[in-house]
């Protein structure tokens, strides 16, 4: 194989964040995945922050993993009263099975 035709890291990433603006271009013209890309992004995100984090990069690692944390619990927002009213009933539920009051 020839010296060109070596697929490198850096070459590879740098694929990825070519193909993925093409994607988010394609996403703003109407041609892209739509809701698959408004949820894959933020993962995206939280992945190269945590290759950053783990190639000595922790500062700039840190942010992007935050900022696709952050993301991803803008998405679930809607999960959250949900989740948390499941937590209240389950919790009353095993409160009222024990037989010694906290209270």
């Amino acid at each position: 194989m020839s010296k060109q035709m070596r697929m490198t890291k850096q070459r590879g990433f740098a694929l990825l964040l070519i193909g993925c603006g093409i994607l988010m271009v394609l996403g703003k013209t109407g041609f892209g995945l739509g809701i698959l890309m408004s949820w894959l992004f933020p993962f995206i995100l939280m992945g190269l922050g945590y290759i950053g984090w783990m190639n000595e990069r922790r500062f700039i690692g840190g942010v992007l993993f935050v900022i696709g944390a952050l993301c991803v619990l803008g998405k679930l927002s809607g999960l959250i009263p949900w989740i948390l009213a499941a937590g209240f009933v389950i919790g009353g539920i095993i409160l009222l099975k024990r037989k010694t009051s906290y209270l």
